[in-house]
């Protein structure tokens, strides 16, 4: 066999290859791993070169090592620090730019991405652990560079040090700079003395040998007579070269339902104010779902942070939002332009009625209305000094005040809903948020002082929670209102009559609702067929429903809107 057979077969043993689908592609990284019962250190880095050079670079000439600078002072001479790679005598290789910049201080070596990488696409480090993550928070995207910084060498290994990026990243850096990455590479490690191995070293304590993109170093070990010491130099290109329209997305335009003819950026900032388009409210789904954006559902805007907002909308009919164009291109990124886009739809298909926000706001002021209502006919009752929050749990005034967007529970009740598909389990989730504002708030223990004072015999509410004790309650003032009696004076008539009368049920609606949330707790079994009987007792046909529960979610709002409105009036008269 050749030598440079030879030498590819011995080095093919030893190398690690980047595998074709990585999601990162390494830019530097220092590190060793047990191999074949030795050490083995890799030490990469990245030069960028013009591309026209690459065939110029010889593997015995490269060397990841970072040069730089030494900083000292002279007066006839001012530092500047520099940092370079060595990759040929060739111009342009002697001092080839670095991606990566390192240096390394008693045993432990840096790695750091490049300010001029980073500043390009506005990167954000957050630091977790030992590592620093660089995010792109202008899309968002997170983890553009991955960089654990540090490797700390205690002989003979060196603890594992990196820099990554994302592929599309660095596609897009070449192409603005016009440069190629080469990443250079070193690797050592020991090996047991093998035919392939004899027949390079040929009775001799070295050989050097170089083919294609790699050289080879082989010397004997000092102290063991059947183990020779590698050493493998090479480079590669670390992207393969592009085509012009490959690496950098060119901002075109958008076509707009109901909008003729392209709008670019141009366009919709300089010929088109006061013009809008409509989306459909499904673009709101990804914000919804993402912590770090704020959707504000009474608009349809969103926002993101600090960094950008999507904002003059106005949300129309049942599932549209108008937007108006020139405020979307005026800062708004390009990508979630792209996003918004997607759900463009002709205003002629928007769907008439009240949207979801309209829906839970609605509902949530009959709510903190009944509180209130309810809190002052207990007091009058007791001689209590209730305020709707001590049985609602809820306060009005506070959440007016800091803004309903800090109010969490309103939040999830007021996320879209899609018109063209809501799934068994998303409304059964949704049912569960609904209780967790209209149930879960009332305040038991209050409740109770209430029913108390009212001299309900213990035997009668015994093992009685929230709902129980107020619709008792509701009941209570319910045969007042129809019996002409004083809710102080004849309190033991009255609770006489709501014991004996067991037919009026004020809160149905409510526990319908219940019985939903606990089907989704509990799954098991025919949920539809279980679902029958809540649904009815709302008044929904459950023969009516497909496989799209928008419209029972619809349903149930207005249904749930409707049974404290009519509370409401009437404990009002009281």
């Amino acid at each position: 066999m050749s030598n440079p057979n030879l030498i590819l077969k011995l080095i093919g043993s030893v190398l690690e290859e980047t595998l074709p689908g990585e999601e990162y592609l390494t830019l530097a990284e220092l590190r060793s791993v047990t191999h074949e019962d030795s050490i083995k250190t890799i030490d990469t880095n990245t030069a960028l070169i013009s591309p026209g050079l690459f065939k110029k670079i010889k593997a015995s000439h490269t060397n990841p090592f970072v040069n730089s600078t030494g900083a000292s002072y002279h007066e006839d001479w001012a530092y500047t620090p520099d940092f370079w790679l060595y990759l040929s005598p060739a111009p342009g290789l002697k001092k080839a730019e670095t991606l990566v910049v390192s240096w390394t201080s008693g045993n432990q070596t840096t790695l750091l991405p490049d300010q001029g990488l980073v500043k390009t696409f506005d990167l954000i480090p957050r630091f977790a652990g030992d590592e620093t993550l660089w995010h792109d928070l202008a899309k968002p995207l997170y983890n553009v560079i991955i960089n654990k910084p540090v490797s700390n060498y205690d002989f003979p290994s060196h603890t594992e040090s990196y820099v990554k990026i994302l592929p599309e990243y660095l596609e897009i850096y070449l192409k603005l700079r016009k440069k190629s990455a080469v990443q250079i590479f070193t690797i050592k490690t020991d090996l047991p003395l093998d035919s392939t191995t004899a027949e390079l070293l040929n009775g001799k304590d070295h050989y050097k040998g170089e083919t294609g993109h790699f050289e080879i170093r082989l010397r004997r070990s000092f102290n063991q007579d059947k183990r020779i010491h590698i050493e493998i130099n090479g480079y590669r290109l670390l992207l393969p070269p592009q085509k012009d329209e490959d690496a950098i997305p060119k901002e075109i335009g958008h076509y707009w339902q109901g909008i003729g003819g392209l709008v670019d950026s141009w366009r919709a900032r300089h010929e088109m104010p006061g013009e809008f388009a409509y989306v459909s409210d499904e673009v709101l789904d990804r914000y919804e779902q993402d912590d770090d954006y704020e959707v504000h559902p009474e608009s349809g805007s969103v926002s993101y942070l600090n960094q950008w907002s999507i904002s003059h909308c106005e949300r129309i009919g049942r599932n549209g939002i108008k937007v108006e164009i020139k405020k979307l291109y005026e800062g708004t990124p390009y990508g979630e332009i792209d996003y918004w886009n997607k759900f463009s739809i002709d205003p002629s298909a928007i769907r008439p009625g009240e949207n979801i926000e309209e829906k839970s706001r609605r509902l949530i002021r009959r709510f903190f209305l009944f509180g209130r209502i309810l809190a002052k006919l207990i007091n009058r009752a007791c001689n209590f000094d209730y305020t709707a929050a001590h049985i609602i749990t809820l306060d009005e005034d506070s959440i007016d005040h800091r803004g309903w967007a800090e109010f969490l529970d309103y939040e999830q009740i007021s996320r879209h809903i899609p018109a063209r598909g809501f799934s068994k389990d998303q409304f059964l989730t949704r049912c569960k948020s609904l209780y967790q504002l209209l149930g879960e708030n009332l305040q038991e223990a209050r409740i109770r002082k209430a029913i108390t004072c009212l001299e309900f015999p213990d035997s009668a509410i015994n093992g009685f929670r929230s709902l129980k004790l107020l619709e008792m309650l509701i009941r209570y003032f319910s045969i007042a209102r129809n019996s002409g009696l004083d809710i102080t004076k004849d309190n033991l008539e009255i609770v006489k009559r709501t014991l004996e009368k067991n037919d009026n049920f004020p809160l149905a609606d409510l526990s319908a609702l219940v019985n939903i949330r606990n089907l989704g707790s509990h799954k098991g079994g025919d949920i539809k067929t279980k679902l029958q009987t809540p649904l009815k007792a709302l008044g929904i046909a459950p023969n009516a429903i497909s496989n799209n529960y928008a419209y029972v979610c619809d349903a149930v709002y207005d249904r749930l809107a409707d049974m404290f409105t009519e509370l409401n009036e009437w404990l009002v008269d009281l």
